[in-house]
């Protein structure tokens, strides 16, 4: 047989598993996006970046982000926490949940700070 042609392969399809749909805020695509950050503003100009249909929850210190992390699709730190750096607060939710997406900001950029987004 030439090295160019590939032997047939059956048609059949192995059986797998059949895909179970779990009911929850995360796997409807409602889970909410975790603004996080001492700083109320910078908060507020995220949340206004964010698509208008987007469900957000909101955090100051470290005990409501760990609370909510769980919970979240996403987090976003804008900047420190009233009691931790925001640095230590993207190791620890790296370590407690791996999988979740976390962005670190500590300023707005300067387009979406002057409206040209």
């Amino acid at each position: 047989m030439s090295p160019l042609v590939s032997p047939r392969r059956s048609r059949t399809r192995p059986r797998r598993p059949a895909l179970r749909l779990l009911r929850g805020a995360a796997s409807q695509g409602t889970a909410p996006v975790l603004l996080a950050g001492a700083n109320a503003w910078l908060r507020a100009e995220l949340r206004a970046t964010l698509p208008p249909r987007t469900v957000f929850a909101e955090a100051s210190n470290v005990a409501d982000v760990l609370e909510h992390a769980r919970s979240s699709r996403m987090v976003i730190l804008a900047g420190d926490l009233d009691d931790a750096d925001a640095a230590s607060l993207v190791h620890l939710l790296g370590q407690r949940h791996p999988q979740l997406p976390v962005v670190c900001v500590d300023e707005p950029m300067p387009a979406v700070a002057a409206g040209h987004a």
